[in-house]
């Protein structure tokens, strides 16, 4: 028996691709995009000149909400 995907929302500040585990999975803003529970790498790339912000977070049953702020360095 598989458990039901997690919800994956993603804002940034400026345009921005989103990726899981090294796939792609669209741009913010992304609104409930489902997620395997567990743990999982979120890179999101500015579109503009490749900037990235990485990390590192465990989804549970509930939704996961990320946002990425591009003016502070390292957020």
């Amino acid at each position: 028996l598989t458990p039901e995907p997690s919800k994956l929302s993603v804002t940034a500040t400026d345009a921005a691709e989103v990726f899981v585990d090294g796939t792609r999975i669209g741009d913010v803003p992304l609104t409930n995009a489902p997620v395997a529970l567990g743990t999982h790498e979120i890179v999101v790339r500015r579109t503009a000149d490749g900037a990235e912000r990485r990390s590192t977070i465990t989804v549970g049953v509930a939704p996961f909400a990320l946002h990425v702020d591009f003016s502070r360095p390292g957020n």
